[in-house]
């Protein structure tokens, strides 16, 4: 048995790329005030998936309604090791107030917005999904006024790629 995982262990790991990181948030004169988790994995058929989950700690959670975040980029590979988004996941979580009239109440707010990338054309469609305590109160589908070719996760992992290209004359100030 002992065998049988050494060898799937050896399998995986020569066709598979899996990086797990966390990382303590810190803002000047409050100190810590977060946590965060990130996850790449590359699988053998050169498939991404990164995920980053964001959460407040202390003062910064009681004053944001414990606010969490979730970041989630699916997408290719290419030949030249640059990270192609299919889809972009931004999904925040927090306590808020919601105010109906003169009544208000404190309810879980949790609101997604989902990127769909089509390379080919050059367009992003945008889903957005509001809820308060579980039940949806807000759904929309439109398409993005702009295109962009990487998500914030995609640019962060190919800008040392991407860099070189800029092909600078002069310093950026």
């Amino acid at each position: 048995m002992r065998l049988i995982i050494i060898y799937f262990s050896l399998f995986t790991s020569l066709f598979a790329l899996d990086i797990t990181a966390k990382y303590s948030v810190e803002y000047g004169i409050f100190g810590h005030v977060g946590t965060t988790q990130t996850r790449t994995f590359v699988d053998s058929d050169n498939r991404y998936k990164v995920d980053l989950h964001v959460q407040t700690v202390g003062l910064a959670n009681f004053m944001s309604g414990g606010r969490e975040e979730w970041f989630l980029s699916i997408g290719a590979v290419n030949e030249k090791g640059i990270f192609v988004p299919e889809v972009f996941e931004k999904i925040v979580k927090q306590r808020v107030s919601s105010i109906n009239g003169f009544d208000s109440k404190w309810v879980d707010e949790k609101v997604t917005q989902r990127y769909t990338f089509a390379h080919d054309t050059k367009i992003v469609m945008l889903e957005e999904t509001k809820e308060h305590d579980a039940t949806v109160i807000h759904k929309a589908s439109k398409r993005a006024d702009y295109y962009a070719p990487y998500d914030i996760l995609s640019l962060f992992l190919n800008f040392p790629k991407l860099l070189p290209s800029l092909d600078l004359k002069e310093p950026v100030v």
